[in-house]
């Protein structure tokens, strides 16, 4: 953002922020928002050209490693580019990785390199149909339901 105003980030956060921090984050290219309603979320994430999924990149805090956040259906289900930014060790990062369904990013230092990648539309493009995709193959309904019926009925009969 230099020359040009390419890339605004508006983070919006159910977590509430310290002033000071407020302070250093906001910038004209970053703003942090406070909580909205989940409609307003849906309206702004059908205008966003990318969907931010973001994540602690330290090492001292993974206590919910393996969590899975709903955030991420709803973010497939948006058919828009996720960039995930995250400590390579969490399950979402990995995932998003193993199904290619988001620009992740798993060291601080190559967020730059990352943020240009999403100036090229055919990456946006790329990584929205990947969400789309990896949503409608793994997390449609009756995808959970066949996977639900068919576990149950290996308990059943015992497997």
């Amino acid at each position: 953002n230099k020359n040009t105003k390419e890339i605004t980030l508006d983070v919006y956060t159910q977590t509430a922020l310290p002033e000071e921090y407020l302070q250093d984050t906001q910038h004209d290219f970053c703003r942090i928002h406070a909580p909205i309603p989940q409609a307003e979320v849906l309206q702004k994430q059908k205008k966003a050209d990318v969907l931010l999924f973001l994540e602690d990149l330290s090492d001292k805090n993974l206590m919910a490693r393996l969590s899975f956040s709903t955030k991420i259906t709803d973010y497939f289900s948006a058919g828009k580019c996720i960039f995930a930014v995250g400590n390579h060790d969490l399950a979402p990062m990995q995932y998003f990785q193993g199904t290619d369904s988001a620009v992740v990013v798993t060291n601080g230092e190559k967020i730059m390199d990352g943020l240009q990648g999403l100036l090229n539309q055919e990456n946006l493009v790329f990584y929205a149909k990947n969400a789309v995709d990896c949503g409608l193959k793994n997390h449609s309904a009756e995808h959970i339901h066949q996977t639900f019926d068919a576990v149950i009925n290996r308990v059943y009969r015992g497997e």
